[in-house]
């Protein structure tokens, strides 16, 4: 199967997602994947003039109330009221303070998770852990101070998961 093979499930919720993720992220970021400016309009479609230039003027004067915005977010916020109860070996409690890359705490990387997860009902988590060489002592070990670091990726990012 070649690498840029898209799963089935793929093809079959690319397009909901984008738009889902467009309406969460409201009129000014209504764009699908590939960078073309998406809405819902009603009645006419085509590309005539006319209906371009009718369509154009229509998003200008729409009113957008972004309710499905302020679901996702009244969701996620009640989830998330209460802090969750981590409980982690102490090798791993640096995670509470930095999980992943790029300086997310423990707490942000499980709010972005859900954010995701109550958006697109999918979300990716890649783990990471620096390779280390073979026959390291538990001294070297504790002097380099390996840590690992997990990932978030939209359903987007993986056309295929085989």
């Amino acid at each position: 199967m070649p690498i840029d093979s898209k799963h089935p499930q793929y093809e079959a919720n690319i397009g909901r997602w984008c738009l889902v993720d467009n309406t969460v992220n409201g009129p000014s970021g209504a764009v699908d994947g590939t960078g073309v400016e998406q809405y819902i309009l009603p009645c006419e479609y085509g590309s005539s003039n006319r209906v371009r230039a009718r369509n154009t003027k229509y998003v200008k004067m729409a009113i957008f109330d972004n309710f499905t915005s302020n679901t996702v977010a009244g969701l996620v916020g009640t989830a998330m009221q209460k802090d969750p109860d981590i409980e982690l070996p102490p090798e791993l409690e640096y995670m509470l303070t930095e999980a992943t890359g790029n300086k997310l705490k423990l707490n942000q990387l499980i709010r972005k998770t859900l954010t995701e997860n109550v958006k697109l009902g999918r979300v990716i988590l890649f783990a990471d852990f620096p390779s280390l060489q073979q026959g390291l002592s538990a001294e070297d070990i504790t002097r380099i101070a390996p840590q690992a670091k997990i990932y978030v990726k939209d359903a987007r990012q993986a056309i295929n998961w085989h």
